[in-house]
């Protein structure tokens, strides 16, 4: 199996209308390139060079993100609110950083037993979101969130869960039984882009 990704990135010069952030659709497809496994889609948030158009570039890009906007990314919430430590504050103080949002994920039910939402999420924020401070995903039910959990996410105002990539995450493999698990690391600084 394999994650195929795609996504469509303008050559402009990037505006509050475009450019700031980057949708990616993913599909996890059988070694043959015939059964579609699970389909996920994420946006790439360059939080760092949008600068002062964020909001505006949010706002143009689709109502998926309001909910980011209020949560994560407020700028005028007052500092005592917000803290040196939030997560307002570490994205906007590392220039170039992004955020990383995993809008939806679906496992085909055929997949639903190897556990391959581990694979994807981590997959996910290993390649796409590598240069991100932070990835973003949504909890619906108690089983999502305890995948996200399993992965290392902190819960945030629901239905939100973070991911801080500064940390070292935990790996995922296949076991012997075809079925994905979680390998687990203690939790320890790792090295960033900066």
């Amino acid at each position: 199996m394999h994650l195929s990704l795609s996504a469509r990135v303008g050559l402009d010069e990037p505006t509050a209308d475009d450019g700031f952030i980057t949708w990616f659709d993913a599909e996890v497809v059988d070694e043959d390139g015939e059964s579609v496994a699970a389909r996920a889609s994420a946006a790439l948030i360059h939080v760092g060079s949008a600068g002062e158009a964020l909001y505006d570039a949010m706002d143009a890009d689709s109502c998926q993100l309001e909910g980011l906007w209020t949560t994560y990314l407020m700028a005028d919430r007052p500092d005592d609110e917000r803290g040196e430590d939030s997560l307002y504050s570490r994205l906007q103080g590392d220039m170039g950083h992004c955020l990383l949002y995993v809008h939806e994920l679906h496992v085909e039910p055929a997949f639903l037993a190897m556990n391959l939402a581990f694979a994807v999420l981590r997959r996910l924020a290993d390649v796409v979101g590598e240069s991100a401070a932070v990835v973003v995903a949504r909890a619906e039910d108690p089983v999502q969130a305890e995948t996200l959990r399993l992965l290392g996410f902190e819960p945030g105002p629901q239905p939100f869960w973070h991911l801080r990539q500064v940390l070292l995450q935990p790996t995922v493999r296949r076991g012997d039984d075809g079925r994905f698990e979680v390998a687990t690391l203690p939790p320890r600084m790792r090295f960033m882009n900066n």
